[in-house]
């Protein structure tokens, strides 16, 4: 099954807000959280444009289904055109996950989901997202393209993530630029499907995926963003079905190594473990271990 992957939106303003006193960090502290925050917010909406469109792609009974997990949008879908459209409205549309959305995802695809050489393209058309607790929407625009590359990691499934002309832009008008290359193991899980497994839900919790990869971009206030994913492992079991306020939904090992025009940094997510635990290590080299929010 599928996933939301990376959200630490709130976790790496936390970290960069936690280290900005250090000796390390005297370099316009408040640019530095800005775009190590920006770079997070990116990251996330692309990622949940990517669960959208293979929650799409998913199958039910071996014919693809009409109708999504969020609970919202009409699905339409095209088997000769191989075309998927979701449309959420002009106005907005509250889904299940607490995020309100508007505006068309298009989705095009060779084949099916776990088929290797699949190219699956999700494009946007006045595609909006208010996430949960903020009262404005943010604009998401750019082309996401996920190619399955068939089981070439020690037997288990890749994918090749790309995000080109990514780009959010806020009710101020103010805007984030953002392109990313990935690669997705399907480490554990490939095995499970809806509707095989009791539920959705169920096919997800025993998913886990590691990721490398890497992305850039240019933050709100017009500075420099890098990122560098070493051997990020995704537990979807740490956050599927769990109640608000106990959702890990972190990384559980692996590295992220952070440019900006301050310097690098890095944050280790642990040892394997479903918890909110990191070390931070700043520029050079003072770390601080960190327990991050959950929601």
């Amino acid at each position: 099954m599928k996933t939301n992957l990376i959200k630490v939106l709130f976790a790496v303003s936390l970290l960069v807000l936690a280290s900005c006193n250090r000796d390390d960090d005297k370099v316009k502290p408040e640019l530095e959280v800005e775009s190590i925050n920006n770079e997070s917010q990116a990251q996330a909406e692309y990622d949940d444009l990517l669960s959208v469109t293979e929650d799409a792609m998913e199958e039910k009974g071996g014919q693809m289904r009409t109708e999504n997990t969020l609970g919202c949008g009409t699905v339409t879908i095209n088997t000769n055109t191989k075309v998927i459209t979701i449309d959420f409205g002009t106005t907005g549309t509250l889904c299940t996950d607490g995020r309100t959305r508007k505006g068309i995802i298009t989705i095009s695809y060779t084949g099916k989901y776990r088929d290797s050489a699949t190219v699956i393209t999700t494009t946007l058309s006045n595609y909006e997202v208010k996430p949960l607790g903020s009262s404005d929407f943010v604009k998401v625009e750019g082309t996401k393209t996920v190619t399955n590359k068939g089981k070439i990691t020690n037997g288990k499934i890749t994918f090749e993530v790309i995000v080109q002309n990514g780009k959010l832009t806020f009710s101020n008008n103010s805007a984030i630029t953002f392109s990313s290359t990935r690669t997705r193991v399907w480490d554990k899980g490939s095995e499970t499907s809806w509707p095989t497994s009791p539920s959705v839900q169920a096919a997800l919790a025993d998913d886990e995926y590691i990721i490398n990869g890497n992305t850039n971009g240019v933050s709100r206030g017009g500075s420099n963003f890098s990122t560098t994913l070493s051997n990020i492992r995704i537990k979807l079991g740490c956050w599927v079905g769990a109640p608000v306020g106990q959702r890990f939904r972190y990384p559980v090992s692996g590295t992220k190594t952070i440019t900006t025009d301050g310097g690098t940094r890095s944050i280790n997510f642990g040892n394997g473990n479903c918890d909110a635990s990191v070390t931070y290590t700043g520029v050079n080299g003072n770390s601080l271990n960190l327990v991050l929010p959950t929601w």
